[in-house]
């Protein structure tokens, strides 16, 4: 697992430092997080934040390819708290004279989960004694589909659903899905050079 912590840490320096010159845009969003995949479950709402720095790679008239770096987590009362860190694609299709996109964010990145409670371990008289607790590693794979309104060039609201599959998730389990909603704010710093 040290071996991912490494190389996801990697590619993201160098993605940031080849392409820092080139970032277009920031954006910010809500989440709330469930177990399950997308479109099936919403509720109840467990809180999260994502935030991603994007770099632009091609953009045509009906088309925008991005890849990007992004921080976020997640709070679930009874599962865990997570924190991620990784890299996302995505390409937009541009619809309705530009004003509307459909975007399709995929990516791959560090996840550091927390168990919710305390953890106890049982110790060589059988008794059972509080232990600290470090959290487990995974690797999570993402891929979402969304809506952005590009209402003018430098802000643009949207709206996604992702499913994140986290590996390895416990003793027996291999992957776990995560359907999260995403709802928030695109901000352009540097104008498009046309």
């Amino acid at each position: 697992m040290n071996r991912i912590i490494i190389i996801t840490v990697f590619l993201s320096l160098i993605t940031n430092s080849s392409f820092a010159q080139t970032i277009k845009q920031y954006s910010i969003a809500a989440t709330s997080e469930a177990v399950g995949l997308p479109f099936t479950n919403y509720s109840p709402y467990h809180p999260g934040a994502e935030f991603t720095t994007a770099l632009k790679i091609n953009e045509k008239e009906k088309s925008t390819r991005y890849i990007g770096l992004k921080a976020g987590f997640f709070y679930h009362r009874k599962l865990e708290t997570a924190l991620y860190l990784g890299g996302e694609y995505q390409y937009s299709f541009m619809m309705l004279n530009n004003k509307l996109s459909l975007d399709i964010p995929m990516g791959l990145g560090y996840l550091h989960s927390f168990y919710p409670s305390e953890l106890y371990e049982q110790n060589s008289n059988g008794d059972f004694e509080k232990v600290s607790q470090f959290g487990r590693p995974h690797l999570y794979i993402n891929l979402g589909l969304g809506l952005t309104y590009r209402m003018n060039e430098r802000v643009q609201p949207f709206v996604r659903q992702s499913l994140l599959l986290e590996t390895p998730f416990a003793n027996g389990i291999p992957v776990i899905p995560h359907s999260l909603i995403h709802l928030g704010i695109q901000i352009k710093i540097q104008k498009n050079e046309e």
